[in-house]
Parts: C-alpha cells; sequence; structure tokens
C-alpha cells in the first residue's frame, strides 16, 4: 500500500492481529443486517455502542495505562468486536428473533442463493475493488509524497468516516423501511421516506460538516497529536471532505437500490465509480499535480459519480410510479 520503514513495520504488527478477529468481523455486522431488517434499530445501535465503548475503553488502557503500541491497538478493536458479536448472537439465542433458531434444522437454501447473490454481489465484491482503489491511491502518494502525506490521508480519511457514522445508522433504518414498503406496493411511502432521511442525513451531516471546514486542525490533532500540519495538508482536507453533506444522499441511493434487489445495479455503479472514475482521475491529476492530485482527482470523480447516482435515482422513481400505474390498470 505504499508504505515503506517503520510504517510499513507498523502496518503489519497491526494487520497480523487485526486479522485474528476476522470471524467477529463478519459474525457482528452479519447478525446485525437481519436484526435491522426485522426493524429493530434499537438493538444494532446498542451493538455499535458497545464496540465504540469497549473499542475506547481498552485503547485508553493498552496505550495509556501499560504503553502498548500497534498490535494492542489492534487488538483492543478485535476484543470489542467479540463483544459487539456475542452481543447480537444473544438477539438469537434468546429468542426475540422472528425467525426461529435450531441448530439442527440449518441448511444451506439454494433455491435462494441466486437471490442471495444478486442483492449480496456489490457487498461481496466491494472490498476487493475498493483495495485495487487504495492501492493506486496510497501508491501514488507515496511515489510523489513522504510518509507524511500518507499518514495524512489515513487520517483525514478516518476522520470523515467517523463524520459519516450517523448517517450509516440512518442507512441501517432506512433499509427495513423501503424493503417493507416495497413489499407493500407503497411506492408514495418510498419516496417519502427516502427523501425524508435524506434531508434529515444532510441536515445532521451539515452540523458536523461545517466545524470541520472551520477547524480542521483542532479535529484532526485528535488523530494526529504530535504532527504539524501544513497549509497544503488543510487544503488537502477540505477537497477531500468538500462533498460529504451531500455524498449523504448517494449512500441513501444505494439503500435504494439494495432493498429493491437491484444489487447488480449497485455493483455497476460501484465499478463505474472505482474502476471508470476513481482510478483514471487519480492516476492522470496524481502525474500532474502531484500529492494534490490524488486529492482533486477524487473530487471529481465524485462530482460525477453523484450526479449519476441521482440520475439513477430519479429513474429508479419513475420506473416505480409506472409500476403503480400498470398495477392500477390490471
Amino acid at each position: 500500500m505504499g508504505g515503506t520503514g517503520e510504517l510499513a513495520s507498523e502496518g503489519i504488527k497491526y494487520l497480523k492481529v487485526y486479522s485474528l478477529g476476522t470471524i467477529f468481523f463478519i459474525i457482528g455486522p452479519a447478525c446485525g443486517n437481519v436484526i435491522s431488517s426485522e426493524g429493530q434499530i434499537r438493538w444494532t445501535t446498542t451493538s455499535m455502542g458497545i464496540f465504540v465503548t469497549v473499542n475506547i475503553f481498552l485503547n485508553y488502557i493498552f496505550i495509556a495505562v501499560y504503553h502498548g503500541g500497534t498490535a494492542q491497538l489492534a487488538g483492543a478493536t478485535v476484543i470489542a468486536m467479540i463483544f459487539a458479536g456475542m452481543f447480537n448472537l444473544a438477539y438469537f439465542i434468546l429468542g426475540k428473533s422472528f425467525i426461529p433458531i435450531s441448530l439442527k434444522k440449518i441448511v444451506i437454501a439454494i433455491d435462494l442463493l441466486p437471490a442471495i447473490f444478486s442483492v449480496g454481489i456489490s457487498s461481496l465484491l466491494y472490498p476487493v475493488v475498493m483495495l485495487i482503489q487504495e492501492f493506486i491511491v496510497f501508491n501514488s502518494i507515496s511515489y510523489y509524497g513522504t510518509t507524511h502525506d500518507i499518514a495524512f490521508f489515513g487520517a483525514a480519511g478516518k476522520l470523515i468516516l467517523l463524520a459519516f457514522i450517523p448517517v450509516f445508522g440512518l442507512v441501517e433504518a432506512l433499509k427495513p423501511v423501503i424493503g417493507m414498503n416495497y413489499g407493500a406496493k407503497q411506492e408514495k411511502r418510498i419516496k417519502k421516506a427516502y427523501l425524508t432521511f435524506g434531508i434529515f442525513g444532510i441536515i445532521l451531516l451539515l452540523l458536523i460538516w461545517l466545524p470541520l471546514q472551520l477547524s480542521p486542525r483542532t479535529f484532526l490533532y485528535l488523530i494526529l497529536p504530535s504532527v504539524n500540519f501544513t497549509g497544503d495538508d488543510i487544503f488537502n482536507f477540505r477537497i477531500l471532505s468538500i462533498l460529504t453533506p451531500i455524498f449523504t444522499l448517494a449512500y441513501f441511493s444505494e439503500t435504494l437500490f439494495i432493498s429493491l434487489g437491484k444489487g447488480k445495479t449497485v455493483f455497476g455503479i460501484l465499478l463505474f465509480r472505482i474502476i471508470i472514475l476513481n482510478i483514471p482521475m487519480v492516476l492522470l491529476f496524481s502525474r500532474i499535480y502531484g500529492v494534490r492530485g490524488v486529492y482533486s482527482g477524487r473530487l471529481i470523480a465524485d462530482i460525477i459519480f453523484i450526479l449519476i447516482v441521482f440520475l439513477l435515482t430519479a429513474l429508479e422513481f419513475k420506473n416505480l410510479s409506472k409500476l403503480k400505474v400498470e398495477e392500477g390498470k390490471l
């Protein structure tokens, strides 16, 4: 990923420990998706709260008290996910789910696999194409910049991801709303839900985004406390985060397509964004402007991507209206 020397060494330590917890990073979110589909958003929100709380507490204990290192940070994350995963499993073990659980009756539903893959193909391949993108991005930064630039890009991305956490919660709540109304053929409710969640999400993210834009150093210091950020760093951060509020609707559109069973559409959009837009733009602009080009290339790619997603969303709403009209005639 472009890391060398101490940066690569510490990354390897983190990855080795983090990889040990892979099974729990599957169990927790997988159970959480089923729980969310039953409308139990409070349970999944509590699970995420457990993960964050335990992670922060253990980070403090391992680092501040026992003066641990990178491996201990990864261990804290793994242990936190174990707690969150067990909490989600308890939902089924305690019989709170609509789905009866019996180990003796567990079988592979062969007849459902095509539908499962159709909806889940985007989630299945998303990490793969994201890895390709990050490989290009980090190696471009490594080639044209320094280890400082690599660390800064990672910190900036993490900060923006943290800002999106409330939106991810709204996405989980939107999934069952769209799915249930689609099953009930309530086309108007689907549109209303999308717009309601979208407007609220933009307002919520604006309240987080504005402080990030006005005082980015304050928040970046929380992740990289010992780094002196340059004027170029701050400008690059603003480029990377400028579309954050409007990007909320892109997440809701993805949720809309998945909830309507349009997994292939989501996968197509994903490939288009990363393979056709992001990677070529990053390679082109970084060759011209260096590290700044990585940020500028992603910004231009994201603008084009958002416009396309909005167009596809409008067409999907138009198709839903047509289906309602045709059903009425029948």
